[in-house]
């Protein structure tokens, strides 16, 4: 698959753009993943990754409840009547990536964790600095 630049996708304006449009249309075309594929690493490998994917497993998951209740103070003071729509669409394809390393990690026998220390220290941080850190 190429990569493609920010410059390539033809969005000229953010501020314009449709991002719930966006979303609908990812969670409609979902790449067919082939979890079949065992064996491709070695012990090692697994050591190395495993802690950032059980870390990335468990932060695509999240509700997203204090980032709803961000998003839903902002919308309403600026009158942005589609942003709440759009973190709804944004954290549902997150717990979809969440789901997919779920997968991933069972295939591999990683195990799942319900709380990482840098975890719980970028929660917290988050909740203290606002939206703009979300």
């Amino acid at each position: 698959m190429k990569r493609i630049t920010l410059s390539e996708t033809g969005i000229k304006d953010l501020a314009e753009f449709d991002w719930i449009k966006y979303f609908k249309y990812n969670n409609a075309s979902l790449f067919k993943l082939d979890f079949n594929l065992t064996g491709e690493l070695t012990r090692e490998e697994l050591a190395i990754i495993s802690p950032s994917i059980r870390a990335f497993q468990i932060g695509e998951g999240s509700e997203g409840k204090h980032l709803r209740m961000a998003v839903k103070k902002f919308a309403d003071r600026t009158h942005d009547l589609e942003y709440d729509e759009v973190m709804k669409w944004f954290i549902l394809e997150e717990n979809r990536h969440s789901q997919t390393l779920k997968k991933y990690m069972d295939i591999y026998g990683i195990k799942t964790a319900n709380r990482i220390w840098i975890d719980t220290i970028f929660r917290t941080f988050i909740k203290l600095m606002g939206l703009e850190c979300e």
